[in-house]
């Protein structure tokens, strides 16, 4: 034989061998012939697992069948709660607990709505700042009225004291507001002034005067200087005896009534200080109110008054500033006249007093085109318009 013949039997024998070991009939196996799956396109649902059946098995005991729950009592049926409406509480049923006694129902008083109180207005209403503010407070008509009328001014004193159907007026003004001081009495119903009171001779608290005595009868003329002061001094001595007015001389201490309430002149500087230092002050008191008057004191007036009055001599609630809100007030006089208000006699731009009451919040209102009325029962003051606002008379 050859070798290539060797060779091919050689290769015979193992693949007779190789088919003898790999076919399971020859071990008594069943056949299993897989097909492979194709592997051009994977299939559109996963195959399923296959199913294997259990010939050779041996048989498994049955497991227990669950006892069916009894039909003849079905279990309730639960009523849904609406779903628009709340569910209502669960009713207890209390049963074979005996007959209880019914617990007595408890008194329940229901309390009343408290009414509110009544916030009192303030000591000083102001309708002047505050127009819509207290609009139903109403002073008391029956205890009298007192009345402190600024007119419309600028840089002048005129001030009138009304009440008990007595006129008093502290000053005349200067020529320049003459005639709107005697248009605004004359609004007011004015016929009479019953005493003018002169703080000291200067022009702009004088030059009204014989205004004053062509429109009005002149009952007194009081002044706190000599006769021969100065030439303003003499004018009004001249003008008082034209129109045939008598002209009285007051000091310190020296009191006067309008109604019920009293008008009190300071005058304490020496003669050597200046005609404003001089200015007579004038402490007003009606019940509990009171208000200071000061005309054209200056800074060596206040610190004189300061040393020499007696603690609480000045303390006033509503201030008239000295000379028509110029300059500031010194530490010691404010302290000593502790005001809770003042009026002063300018325009709403000018001189720095009004600044300096901005410094101190301390309310003021000043006579500008409408003029001021602070009036008083005793117990409160109410602070108005002369005028009514608007009103062209005023300007």
């Amino acid at each position: 034989m050859t070798r290539s013949g060797r060779c091919r039997f050689f290769l015979y024998i193992v693949l007779v061998l190789l088919a003898f070991a790999l076919i399971p009939e020859a071990r008594g196996e069943g056949v299993v012939i897989r097909t492979p799956a194709p592997r051009t396109q994977p299939p559109a649902t996963p195959s399923p697992p296959p199913v294997i059946h259990e010939t050779d098995a041996p048989a498994r005991t049955p497991l227990p069948e669950p006892t069916p729950a009894p039909t003849d009592t079905p279990l309730p049926k639960r009523t849904p709660a609406p779903a628009d409406t709340q569910t209502a509480p669960p009713v207890i049923h209390e049963v074979d607990v005996g007959t209880r006694t019914p617990r007595p129902t408890p008194n329940i008083t229901v309390a009343a709505t408290p009414t509110p109180i009544p916030i009192p207005p303030p000591l000083i209403v102001n309708r002047v700042r505050y127009p819509d503010r207290w609009t139903d407070f109403a002073l008391d008509r029956g205890a009298g009225i007192l009345e402190v009328i600024f007119p419309p001014q600028r840089d002048c004193d005129a001030i009138l004291l009304r009440g008990g159907g007595k006129t008093l007026l502290i000053d005349c003004a200067s020529h320049e507001f003459d005639i709107t001081l005697v248009n605004t009495l004359k609004y007011l119903g004015v016929k009479r002034i019953d005493q003018v009171l002169i703080s000291h001779p200067h022009h702009d608290h004088i030059e009204g005067f014989p205004r004053l005595c062509e429109a009005f009868e002149i009952g007194e003329l009081w002044v706190s200087f000599p006769e021969d002061y100065n030439e303003h001094m003499a004018s009004l001595l001249a003008w008082a005896e034209y129109y045939g007015v008598p002209v009285k001389q007051y000091g310190d201490g020296d009191l006067f009534t309008v109604g019920k309430a009293t008008l009190e002149a300071i005058i304490r500087c020496p003669e050597d200080y200046s005609c404003n230092d001089r200015s007579a002050q004038m402490m007003l008191r009606y019940g509990e109110r009171t208000m200071l008057f000061t005309a054209d004191i200056e800074t060596a007036g206040m610190d004189w008054l300061t040393q020499t009055c007696a603690p609480g001599e000045l303390r006033a609630e509503i201030l008239k500033y000295p000379h028509h809100g110029k300059a500031k007030l010194t530490d010691a006089f404010f302290e000593a006249v502790d005001p809770l208000f003042a009026v002063v006699t300018q325009r709403e731009r000018g001189w720095s007093g009004q600044n300096y009451l901005r410094t101190l919040h301390l309310p003021w209102v000043n006579t500008r085109a409408y003029g001021i009325r602070l009036s008083t029962d005793g117990e409160r003051w109410l602070v108005e318009h002369v005028y009514p606002v608007g009103d062209p008379r005023g300007e």
